[in-house]
This record gives structure tokens, C-alpha cells and sequence, in this order.
């Protein structure tokens, strides 16, 4: 399958600039596949921020609580573009392995992602109250390159902006939940100024 399009969040010439520099708060409160995790949502929330010009930094943090036992497996994330230097700048003591990344290249709950995280499956792992950080790295790269949704395949949903495998849950064990950005006043204004909601499909060829 090669992309051809995909959906993807632009922001607007003149909200551009002030939403660079903001941070991106992306919720988990809503379950995509599998159980439904214990404990009131956001069940994980993923910090966006901006640092040093192509430098943009991740906190993810587990909202629940330790004793529930649930705890962070997987994070899939989009990009509007993907640099030819991207990288982890930085190695998370929570990561499983080294972040792989590519072009539609992780297949999941019938959706295509282009960054997958995997965390520890054994102590040490993301359980309640813990909160992993690294930072990401590429030429051109800022939180907003971030805000881009999975190309779904089939019939699957279109608005996947983020995936989380939370492990530990309710019977059968497993959730998959599903990020979204909130709206606060800030974004709202934004939103005046000039974001824009691009349509991007992956066909296949």
C-alpha cells in the first residue's frame, strides 16, 4: 500500500506561529478495541511539547492508579511528514526497544501508524503514576508534525489519531484506547484563526 493521501491537522497562516510554540495535550479516553480499562479517564495522557528547533518532546504519562496493576504497553503515533534524519534523541529507561518509525509501516487494529513505541513488559513497567519522557528529532520537526491521523484500511475508522495498548485490564486483559486533543480556550482560538482539517487517503496501488 503507498500513501497517497492522508488526514492530517494544518494550522492556518496566521494561527501557524502561536501554535508552534504550545503544547499538545493528547487524551486517552476512549476504547478502541478489547476492555474497558479501570478507573475514570483520561487513562494516559501524551505531553507534545517544543524544544530546541527540530527537537520536540514526549511525556506520556500512566493516569492510573498503581495498584489497578494496568499498565502502558504500546504508543502508535502519526506524522504529517516524516524527516530523512528522524530519530530518538534520547533513550526513555521505560522503552522496550529502540522506537521504530516509517511510512504506514505498523499495522494495527486496522489502522497504519508511522511511530511505534514499545514499553517494557516486565518490571520496570509504565504502571499508575508513572510517566515516561524522550525526545524526538528531525529537521523541520515541531508538535504540530504530530497531529495527523492513521490511514485507516477497509472500512476502519479515519480520525485514529493516536493508539495505546494499555495491558493488565479487566478480562481479557487488554485495551486498545484511542488519543484525542481537547479543545481548551486556547486551541478554540486557534481553530478561529485558521485550522484547517485536511483529508489524506492511503489507496492501494
Amino acid at each position: 500500500m503507498k500513501r497517497t493521501m492522508r488526514l492530517a491537522l494544518a494550522i492556518g497562516l496566521v494561527a501557524g506561529a502561536a501554535f508552534a510554540s504550545a503544547d499538545i495535550t493528547i487524551n486517552f479516553s476512549s476504547v478502541f478495541t478489547g476492555a474497558t480499562p479501570s478507573g475514570s479517564t483520561p487513562w494516559a495522557t501524551l505531553t507534545i511539547s517544543d524544544g530546541a528547533p527540530g527537537y520536540v518532546n514526549m511525556s506520556l504519562s500512566n493516569n492510573m492508579t498503581a495498584i489497578s496493576g494496568q499498565f502502558l504497553g504500546e504508543l502508535e503515533l502519526n506524522l504529517t511528514s516524516i524527516p530523512t534524519d528522524f530519530s530518538t534523541s534520547t533513550t526513555s529507561p521505560w522503552f522496550k526497544s529502540t522506537p521504530t518509525f516509517g511510512v504506514d509501516s505498523i499495522s494495527d487494529a486496522g489502522e497504519m501508524f508511522d511511530v511505534d513505541i514499545l514499553f517494557n513488559e516486565q518490571p520496570p513497567k509504565l504502571t499508575g503514576g508513572q510517566t515516561a519522557s524522550w525526545t524526538f528529532h528531525g529537521t523541520g520537526l515541531t508538535s504540530s508534525s504530530f497531529l495527523a491521523f492513521a490511514t485507516p484500511t477497509d472500512h476502519n475508522p479515519n480520525d485514529v489519531l493516536a493508539l495505546l495498548h494499555v495491558q493488565g485490564t479487566p478480562p481479557p486483559g487488554s485495551s486498545k484506547v484511542r488519543g484525542v486533543v481537547p479543545e481548551p480556550s486556547a486551541m478554540a482560538a486557534l481553530a478561529i484563526g485558521g485550522m484547517m482539517l485536511l483529508r489524506r487517503r492511503a489507496r492501494k496501488k
